[in-house]
């Protein structure tokens, strides 16, 4: 995975549940080795700062997320979970998920890039929503 912009954000809280889960060794179950490699990766880039000071627009955890993929016009939106939290059903996907981990710390308008069963796609963040706005 690769992200057009290395300014990954996190809250204080998202970066040590992540880390806690990450080693974890009873949430093994919830993402493979390469998951797990690439958002340990992404927690080494991104600068902690308190929820009270992290912009509005940058994807956290619970946050529902719009994309839309370059040269397309369909928006998609999910909620970043934790994994076990994660319901596709209810649009929920889990930050340890390889779409969950190309996300998290990024803010509104940035390109991000993941590959899928096609390929390597490149996505903006159209909008950020929090629980509480």
């Amino acid at each position: 995975m690769q992200k057009t912009k290395k300014s990954l954000l996190l809250t204080a809280a998202d970066y040590e549940t992540i880390h806690a889960l990450l080693k974890d060794n009873t949430s093994k179950r919830w993402f493979n080795r390469t998951e797990a490699e690439d958002l340990q990766e992404e927690l080494k880039k991104a600068t902690v700062v308190s929820k009270e000071t992290i912009p509005m627009d940058v994807v956290m955890l619970y946050s529902l997320v719009t994309i839309r993929e370059e040269g397309s016009k369909q928006l998609r939106s999910f909620t970043i979970v934790p994994p076990g939290k994660a319901d596709i059903t209810q649009m929920k996907i889990s930050v340890f998920s390889p779409m969950g981990t190309a996300l998290i710390g990024y803010a509104k308008g940035e390109k991000v890039q993941w590959r899928v069963p096609a390929g390597l796609k490149t996505f903006r963040i159209v909008d950020v929503q929090h629980p509480h706005n």
